[in-house]
């Protein structure tokens, strides 16, 4: 986790917006929220209504007031969907087994988040990330870079691989990318093989290199 909020952190400038999904208990919102400043803003989204509580709680703790919380699971549509409630919120995710809880799920194009342009999109699904960007297509429109992580068998127990991610991301104007705490990054063919790590999807090359200084490699 430190190296990847060390790399929000190399990327994030005062003023930015960043929207924040799989917030858990806020530990990227509240780093993001000191890097973009009170004028910037953060969206922080998190289904679990427990966990969403220490969430609020640990904003108020700390002063922030740029942020807005969204109490919702992200899918490609509304509705209700059963949410697991496991102590170890890190493995809680949507399922159809009927175990858990039930949350209501939206869209993230169907949230009020009304800004021109947002810096970065966050996303930890727990395997839900295909149907969280499905749900979100215009926003992407808006969307600089993403974080995604990329762990296979969490796509499998939703049924697709990562080759449907790359395909979504790719025809929404982005190039995919590796990057390490050396602050570098690798271009990802569509023939790489993600090993259950985080990717970069990058629509504004140029304004990502100036903002980080981070040395782009070749294609893998």
């Amino acid at each position: 986790m430190i190296g990847i909020l060390n790399s929000f952190q190399d990327y994030l400038q005062k003023n930015d917006c960043m929207i924040d999904v799989g917030a858990s208990i806020g530990t990227t919102t509240l780093a993001s929220a000191s890097c973009v400043s009170d004028k910037g803003k953060i969206y922080s989204i998190e289904p679990n209504p427990r966990i969403f509580k220490y969430l609020r709680g640990n904003i108020k703790l700390n002063n922030f007031k740029n942020i807005q919380t969204f109490n919702v699971a992200l899918g490609n549509e509304d509705g209700t969907i059963c949410f697991s409630d496991n102590r170890s919120d890190d493995i809680n995710s949507v399922n159809d087994s009927n175990i858990g809880i039930h949350v209501t799920i939206k869209s993230l194009d169907s949230l009020p988040i009304n800004e021109s342009s947002i810096s970065l999109l966050k996303i930890d699904a727990i395997g839900y990330e295909k149907f969280v960007l499905l749900g979100g297509l215009k926003c992407l429109k808006k969307v600089k870079c993403i974080h995604i992580p990329i762990i296979e068998k969490h796509f499998r127990q939703y049924g697709y691989i990562f080759q449907e991610i790359f395909d979504i991301l790719l025809q929404n104007g982005f190039k995919l990318f590796r990057f390490s705490e050396k602050k570098i990054i690798w271009r990802i063919s569509e023939l790489y093989v993600p090993c259950n790590e985080d990717i970069l999807a990058i629509s504004d090359m140029d304004d990502f290199l100036n903002r980080t200084k981070y040395e782009l490699r070749q294609v893998m």
